[in-house]
């Protein structure tokens, strides 16, 4: 997978994501679209870790950074998990090879419920503040 299609496939991950998370705050947690928008969102990151072990997004201001390129996402799903990854307090997120269905689908929940800021990074999702090192010249 060439860098294009990594950055294609990391849209579709943010779209279904920020889908998920939505729709979980429309409809309770065993309707049929949220588990789809879940599901959908586990299986592109499981096709992603054939190929890289982790995957970081980062929050740059309002902008998505992964793999050190900008990320644009189609739409007004940028623009909506933006503001989620704001409201949690989140400014880089991991998904680390390893990662469960059950345990994607509880940070859902928390996304959406505006819970991760009392959630605490697991073995396979790490997220929280960037650190700005300075330089000493």
């Amino acid at each position: 997978m060439d860098s294009a299609e990594f950055q294609k496939m990391m849209g579709k991950v943010v779209t279904q994501l920020t889908a998920a998370v939505q729709n979980a705050g429309f409809y309770p947690d065993d309707h049929p679209q949220v588990l789809s928008n879940i599901h959908e969102t586990y299986r592109l990151l499981e096709e992603l870790f054939d190929v890289k072990r982790q995957i970081t997004l980062l929050l740059i201001g309002d902008s998505l950074i992964v793999d050190k390129r900008l990320l644009t996402v189609a739409g007004a799903c940028e623009t909506a998990f933006i503001q989620v990854l704001k409201n949690n307090g989140i400014e880089r997120l991991t998904f680390i090879k390893g990662l469960s269905l059950a345990q994607l689908e509880e940070f859902i929940r928390k996304l959406y419920s505006a819970g991760a800021s009392a959630m605490r990074s697991a073995r396979y999702i790490k997220f929280g503040k960037l650190e700005i090192k300075g330089h000493d010249d």
